[in-house]
């Protein structure tokens, strides 16, 4: 028969095991052998997880995308200069009032 590394791993462990024995027996008997342990490997504390909050962006931003996106389904686009371009252009109200009303309401002078 020849000795192969599996056939050594199984005796060697059998073998270890039984001097090992001993040595458990007195540990689990010993509750000064157990305090020690703990002072020199103390159990590891579980991380608490925290919740990451989703930053969802500025509320007026999402108001206006999802305008842009009611509009554009009805054949509106709005323009960077502020015009608007579409089939229903003519029907779109982009505020109230005139600009006239807008500079008073600022106060801002021609």
């Amino acid at each position: 028969m020849q000795l192969t590394p599996q056939l050594l791993k199984s005796a060697l462990t059998i073998h270890l095991n039984a001097i090992l024995q001993p040595i458990r027996e007195d540990y689990k008997a010993s509750p000064e052998w157990q305090a020690v342990d703990l002072q020199a490997y103390p159990p590891e504390k579980a991380a608490v997880k925290v919740k990451k909050v989703k930053d969802k962006g500025d509320p007026a931003k999402r108001a206006a995308a999802a305008a842009a996106a009611a509009a554009a389904k009805k054949g509106v686009v709005a323009q960077p200069d502020g015009s608007v371009e579409g089939e229903n252009a003519a029907k779109v109200t982009v505020g109230e009032g005139t600009v006239e009303d807008t500079l008073k309401k600022l106060n801002v002078a021609e």
